[in-house]
């Protein structure tokens, strides 16, 4: 699995929690999922968007949590 974009960032969500807390930055925790049209349509048009791609990838931290990967 990777973030488009060449951004960079984390699938579970504890470990960029941590990641978050060392780098004193907020995360940017989204819900996503592999077949999700919506999501890859968020993703090509809005974190597109050069300012946006700016702020992500230097200002927050991702986390990008797949709803259909998810255990019980």
């Amino acid at each position: 699995m990777h973030l488009p974009h060449g951004l960079t960032g984390y699938f579970d969500y504890e470990q960029g929690i941590n990641c978050a807390q060392k780098l004193n930055k907020p995360a940017f925790v989204v819900f996503k999922g592999h077949a999700c049209a919506n999501c890859k349509k968020m993703e090509n048009s809005v974190w597109a968007d050069p300012a946006v791609l700016k702020l992500l990838s230097e200002e927050y931290v991702i986390i990008a949590l797949y709803t259909d990967d998810r255990t019980n």
